[in-house]
């Protein structure tokens, strides 16, 4: 497909962009599902408009490149042993809802104003969103860059980090059952090291459950303390038998006036002792 003209998609059901197409316009997507599969399949550099009630499908894993704008609430689907990165930001005022088990990347500076809804999968920020963000049963919140608020609904996890890294929010509230996963890699927060969530506000644990997994071969050693989560404030209960330990406080209040911060820290196992 060769013009330097739009494309509109209307009406309902499911179309499919395919090949390198290299038409200049926009494409719209007033209705239905939009079905790519690679970046040229959207032609040559315009941009996506995605508007209330419609998704775009992605059914191979690949960078997009395209400027996307979002009204209403349209979600991006996708599937299982898939990855999507959109590197270029997604502007507009409409919300974003990530469905399908596989993996949605946010690299850009977004901007878009609506809330932004994890209903499956993984969606992993790597640069910023400014939204709010909700993540329900059996979707997954990641990434190294910067969010808005957080709530995690049961059954739903924040697992901060790029394997690992530290992903900054603003208010953080885990209903009960929620999950709390970390990436241990290091004893030193951030690259190399473990993941950490670095929250500029409060944060309620809500009886989340604390899952951890080592990687890149690190093995703790007596009395390794790593500070998982730093916030302006703590709450709710917080115990060490398979969940939070709470390095201040039995409430997880503010160390003192003048520290702002107060940390979550997990006693590893020992494994070795580290001079």
């Amino acid at each position: 497909m060769a013009h330097a003209l739009a494309l509109v998609r209307e009406g309902t059901g499911s179309f499919t962009l395919a090949g390198a197409n290299t038409y200049s316009g926009d494409t719209t997507v007033i209705g239905g599902a939009l079905s790519i599969s690679a970046n040229d399949n959207l032609g040559s550099g315009g941009a996506l408009h995605l508007e209330s009630g419609t998704t775009l499908k992605v059914t191979a894993s690949f960078t997009l490149s395209h400027a996307i704008t979002v009204s209403g609430d349209p979600a991006f689907d996708v599937p299982v042993g898939t990855t999507f990165t959109v590197g270029s930001p997604i502007t507009g005022a409409g919300n974003i809802d990530k469905t399908g088990t596989g993996a949605l990347i946010l690299s850009g500076a977004n901007t878009y104003s609506g809330g932004t809804t994890v209903d499956g999968g993984t969606l992993r920020v790597d640069g910023a969103i400014i939204s709010d963000v909700t993540v329900n049963a059996g979707g997954t919140l990641g990434g190294k860059g910067t969010t808005g608020n957080v709530t995690v609904e049961s059954c739903g996890t924040l697992s901060p980090g790029d394997s690992p890294g530290i992903l900054h929010t603003g208010n953080v509230v885990f209903a009960g059952g929620a999950h709390f996963a970390t990436e241990l890699g290091g004893i030193n927060a951030g690259v190399g090291g473990y993941d950490h969530l670095a929250a500029n506000g409060t944060v309620n644990l809500g009886g989340a459950t604390l899952d951890l997994s080592f990687v890149n071969g690190f093995i703790a050693c007596d009395y390794d303390l790593l500070a998982l989560l730093s916030s302006l404030a703590l709450t709710a209960a917080v115990r060490q038998d398979g969940q939070f330990y709470c390095e201040y406080t039995a409430a997880c209040t503010l160390r003192s006036a003048s520290s702002r911060t107060s940390r979550v820290k997990v006693p590893l196992p020992c494994q070795c002792h580290r001079s």
